[in-house]
């Protein structure tokens, strides 16, 4: 993840890849967000103080199996699950590249080979390329009904291409099926997309008592309380938003996405000295862009305009590096970084735009319709914005983008209406734009 995205869609990529099911080609579960863990008889000296066998060590074993004996389709099925969660756990890029090479190995053998199909589907998704990760989950799905985990990876890639009535019918389906703290927070995701985020935070709620009685510990709890976090924020309601992301904090201590999560909250209390303290640790604990960016926010706000431009420029250096190995797959971050720091704002429009090819949901049009702002072609963001819009999400950040594109096109009174929405719904929803957004109202109700 590079930027430090809208609450609400940084939560969403944290999720991004929740759906691993136990490494042994069983795809009829729909699994929780961390990837269950691997085990072999013949692994049992390389496993962690909590029975779990680490990752590297299992890929060693199954890599060398399969050096061994190439044909050994169940052993790369494995390696290629093995392959995807080490690119989760551990933001390492290249292995999404490991774990495709290493299911389409399997599909030249055995075209058919259902576990394959599923998790290069998977696979497909986490690389953006959801129109074939689509094609390939429906193949599966419609194989057979216990292929769950297909159908859950075939509602994610028709939510991220903005078919929302499609995703609805498939998570709904899927609930029919398997009614599991996963499949509850895919739901929670579509209401808070369509506008109803007090019915997405029962939810989410209820996935976490669902996952406290499934006895789910550590970082797959945690990611749930840091959901919750997510949504309150988005709500304004700053210290229920803080409770949350310590809960997952305490529950994993170096989770970077809680720790970026708590750190927003406490620069929208204004405790700029203690959310600098927090980004400078998730910098240094995992070196993400996100937090690279919101360290350079707060000093900005706290009046440090060249520490503010370091960090900014170290956000965009880690990125482009990034970017080497999976560049499709960050077009829209990387674009919002530009147009909220008003950086690169041609390349915005052009990443905004390579974005919207793959992917047609919401937050991609929102992402074209800013990039488009910042480069004062207002008449050419304003459908764009609509189309974020359209489907009455609650996301002051989408609002305030279109109030100030009304205004820039001298729309008084829908700038206004924009404007007072972003502040209802979220009164801090930015620390660089919130300000900017009472301002832009002020001068709107001057000249009225």
């Amino acid at each position: 993840m590079f930027t430090k995205l809208n609450a609400a869609f940084a939560a969403v990529l944290a999720g991004n890849m929740f759906f691993l099911s136990g490494l042994a080609a069983d795809n009829n579960t729909v699994a929780g967000p961390v990837a269950a863990t691997a085990e072999s008889e013949s692994a049992t000296d390389h496993v962690e103080s909590d029975g779990r066998m680490s990752t590297d060590k299992a890929i060693a074993i199954f890599e060398k199996r399969t050096r061994e004996n190439q044909r050994d389709v169940m052993s790369l099925v494995v390696l290629g699950q093995l392959y995807l969660r080490q690119a989760k756990e551990n933001d390492d890029l290249p292995f999404y590249g490991k774990a495709e090479e290493t299911f389409r190995t399997v599909l030249k053998m055995k075209p058919e080979q259902k576990s394959a199909m599923t998790y290069l589907a998977i696979t497909l998704e986490a690389r953006h390329q959801f129109a074939e990760a689509l094609e390939l989950a429906t193949k599966v799905a419609s194989i057979s009904e216990r292929e769950n985990l297909a159908l859950a990876t075939m509602g994610d890639c028709q939510l991220h291409l903005g078919r929302y009535e499609e995703a609805e019918k498939t998570y709904q389906l899927l609930m029919q099926r398997e009614k599991s703290p996963a499949v509850i927070a895919r739901l929670a995701h579509l209401n808070e997309l369509q506008g109803h985020p007090d019915k997405a935070i029962q939810q989410i709620q209820e996935a976490l008592e669902a996952s406290r009685t499934l006895g789910l510990k550590g970082q797959e709890l945690a990611w749930y309380e840091m959901r919750l976090g997510h949504l309150f924020m988005n709500q304004g309601q700053l210290a229920t938003s803080e409770k949350h992301f310590r809960a997952a904090l305490s529950l994993s201590s170096d989770y970077a996405a809680a720790q970026m999560g708590l750190a927003d909250v406490l620069a929208a209390q204004g405790k700029l000295d203690d959310a600098e303290t927090l980004y400078t640790t998730a910098v240094t604990d995992h070196g993400e862009p996100p937090a690279m960016a919101g360290l350079g926010d707060v000093l900005a706000k706290k009046g440090d305009a060249d520490g503010a431009k370091t960090w900014y420029a170290k956000a965009d250096e880690t990125m482009a590096e990034e970017a080497k190995s999976a560049a499709a797959a960050h077009y829209r971050e990387v674009a919002m970084f530009y147009a909220n720091h008003d950086m690169n704002p041609e390349r915005a429009v052009e990443l905004a735009e390579l974005d919207l090819k793959q992917r047609q949901d919401i937050h991609g049009y929102d992402a074209l319709a800013w990039a488009l702002y910042k480069n004062r072609q207002f008449e050419q963001a304003l459908p764009a914005m609509k189309s974020a819009l359209r489907l009455g999400t609650r996301d002051a950040n989408m609002h305030f983008h279109a109030g100030m594109i009304y205004a820039a096109l001298g729309q008084a009174d829908m700038a206004k209406s924009a404007l007072e929405t972003a502040l209802q719904i979220n009164p801090h929803f930015s620390l660089l734009y919130s300000d900017v957004a009472h301002s832009e109202l002020r001068k709107l109700s001057q000249v009225q």
